[in-house]
Formats: C-alpha cells, sequence, structure tokens
C-alpha cells in the first residue's frame, strides 16, 4: 500500500514537471498581452494591437531586474513571453561574464519589466449590475447607470401606488469607479430582424 502511494505520488510530480516544462517552453517570437504585441526579433518591440502603431513604453524598459542595460543582449532576442508583467526574453550570449567571446553562443533569458506597459482591464462580478426592488417600501435600486462617463447608482422611488417611479438620488457606485466604459459606440450585432 506504501510502495502504491509513493509510486502514485511520483507519477503525479512528474506529470506536473512535466506539463510545467512543457508550458515554459511555448515562447514564441511574438507575444500578445494587454493590448500589445511584443516582438522578439534582434531586439524587443511592442505594437499596439488595434493599429500596429509601435508603442515606446518597452524603450523606457530595457533593463533586466537588476538593473543593467540589456540593449546589447536584446540584439539576438528569439523569442518572448509575458508573464506576470514581464516579458521574459530568450537571447543569445556571445561572450563570456569576462567579455571573451565564446565559440558557440549560450542561450539565456532576460525578464524585463513591461508591467506599465499592460493595461489591465477589470472585471465586475455580474451581481454588482443587477438591479433590486422592494414593492413594499417602493424603492428600485439601479447600480449601473452612465451619467456623463462614470457608473452610477440610482435610486427611484415609486409615486403612490402607481407603475410610476422617479429617481429619488443618484450617487457615485464605489465598486465601479475604476471601470472604463467601452467608447465603441458601434454595438450592431449583425442581426437587425
Amino acid at each position: 500500500m506504501m510502495q502504491t502511494k509513493k509510486t502514485l505520488l511520483s507519477s503525479v510530480l512528474s506529470t506536473l514537471f512535466l506539463l510545467g516544462s512543457i508550458n515554459s517552453a511555448s515562447a514564441e517570437s511574438v507575444a500578445v498581452k494587454g493590448g500589445l504585441i511584443f516582438i522578439a526579433d534582434g531586439g524587443l518591440i511592442a505594437k499596439n494591437l488595434p493599429d500596429g502603431q509601435v508603442n515606446q513604453c518597452v524603450a523606457d524598459q530595457l533593463s533586466a531586474l537588476e538593473g543593467a542595460p540589456v540593449s546589447a543582449l536584446l540584439q539576438t532576442a528569439t523569442d518572448v513571453t509575458i508573464d506576470d508583467g514581464f516579458a521574459v526574453v530568450t537571447v543569445k550570449t556571445q561572450s563570456d561574464s569576462d567579455g571573451n567571446l565564446l565559440d558557440d553562443p549560450i542561450t539565456d533569458a532576460v525578464a524585463i519589466d513591461v508591467s506599465s506597459c499592460l493595461t489591465t482591464v477589470e472585471e465586475v462580478a455580474v451581481q454588482e449590475c443587477i438591479a433590486t426592488v422592494d414593492l413594499d417600501q417602493g424603492l428600485l435600486i439601479i447600480p449601473c447607470v452612465e451619467i456623463g462617463g462614470k457608473v452610477n447608482k440610482v435610486h427611484m422611488e415609486r409615486r403612490g401606488n402607481s407603475s410610476n417611479w422617479e429617481v429619488s438620488f443618484f450617487e457615485g457606485n464605489p465598486v465601479l469607479d475604476n471601470i472604463e466604459l467601452d467608447e465603441d459606440e458601434d454595438t450592431d450585432d449583425g442581426d437587425d430582424n
């Protein structure tokens, strides 16, 4: 029984290690993250995904984690992957630490902090925007109403026993303060029937 548990544990750990190795080896010469296309091909550049224009945010980040300049190393860049705000770039080292040229270049990697380049999209749970109503109190609360480009919480009160409601007050919704509203007015889903 004990041997079976050890064998099973060993198999599970071997599989996890293999999967981790496969995942870490998935670098490509192009990586897409945070609205940018990162390209490692004799350098590292970033282009805006929507329009393909070069984004200068990477130019200011050309030092490795330890602060050493990596411009020369990036001239041999071949692959890039983006992980947790870092561009991990595969490079070929042409010389040793003393500056002596190597017969065979060594494959190495540098990690560059590109977190300032990446836009973050904040997700909002659906329940944050579900309207609630208390018919006994005559109160309707709508937590997601755009007013002047900001998301607000609106309270409405029922007029008497009628089906008419009027706004009693509105306020900013702090849960949604950091949400950027989509400026795309083209909401045509192709189904006009």
